[in-house]
């Protein structure tokens, strides 16, 4: 590890920072002056061309970044040059899924259970956590290593201690499959679906039925359900909601959409047909109510 240029320390071996205390990689002066208070949770609204100037400087220089939502009451240990979400807090100060978990307003804070299925490095855990009691739990299943490692860091700078990760991908049966990068920027976009076109080579990871996870984790209700697993949702939920009896299907499901094209099966369209509606919809995010939880 050694000083930036910028201001601060940075990460010279590129690997994920599980050890260092909070602050340790917190914005130099020109980072800050850069971000303008993003760092502390203030959302900025920037021109499109400042913005895009400022996503091609972050990713040519890859780093940590620790930054505080005072507002969400959450830590981060950001590294933007890798991360769709981790670029979206550091830039704009805020990301979208405090909106969609607003949405959800007394149904969240009254939940026992939130399932994060596709976690990435859990913002939308710990934002979700924020919002429950603290006798509610957290059940955030992630497969990739790398990724894994950032969630399972972020949880220990915020002693998410109700917060349990889950080191598999959630599939039709138990078996080991590859996983994919398809942007080299954004590790959030790491896919399961080779015909994605793949930009590298895939690594090794466990599947596993939801059902026996929720087993294994004591899991009997599921309140509130996300899942994002970036064109996967069918081979994940279709087993689950073919043999999971009623009362473990989630009374509330927010579900990624943005390759809903390429689905074999409209999804959306099934679970409709299983009793749940549509309560709130988003450019690539649809939540669905079940009647029964109404």
């Amino acid at each position: 590890m050694g000083r930036s240029c910028f201001g601060g320390p940075r990460n010279m071996t590129g690997d994920v920072n599980t050890q260092a205390a909070f602050g340790t990689f917190r914005p130099g002066f020109f980072w800050r002056l850069l971000f303008r208070g993003t760092e502390k949770g203030r959302k900025v609204e920037r021109s499109k061309g400042v913005a895009k100037r400022l996503r091609h400087f972050l990713r040519g220089h890859p780093r940590a970044f620790d930054v505080e939502q005072p507002k969400e009451g959450i830590r981060l240990r950001l590294y933007p040059a890798e991360n769709h979400c981790d670029l979206t807090i550091l830039l704009s100060g805020r990301h979208v899924m405090s909106d969609e978990l607003d949405a959800l307003g007394a149904r969240l804070a009254d939940a026992k259970v939130f399932l994060d299925v596709g976690a990435n490095v859990g913002i939308a855990s710990l934002l979700a956590r924020r919002r429950m009691s603290e006798d509610a739990r957290v059940i955030a299943i992630e497969p990739h290593p790398r990724t894994r490692a950032k969630l399972e860091t972020n949880l220990a700078l915020n002693d998410a201690g109700n917060v349990t990760v889950l080191p598999f991908a959630v599939g039709p049966r138990a078996e080991t499959m590859e996983i994919f990068p398809v942007r080299a920027h954004n590790a959030g976009a790491n896919t399961l679906v080779p015909q994605r076109e793949p930009t590298g080579e895939g690594i090794a990871i466990s599947v596993r039925p939801l059902t026996d996870l929720l087993a294994e984790t004591g899991v009997d209700r599921i309140d509130v359900m996300k899942i994002d697993v970036e064109g996967f949702e069918v081979n994940a939920l279709m087993p689950f909601f073919e043999t999971a009896p009623q009362s473990l299907w989630p009374r509330y499901l927010m579900m990624e959409v943005l390759f809903r094209d390429n689905w074999d099966v409209d999804l959306v369209e099934h679970l409709k047909g299983l009793g749940y509606t549509e309560a709130h919809v988003t450019r690539n995010d649809v939540h669905l109510v079940h009647a029964e939880a109404t």
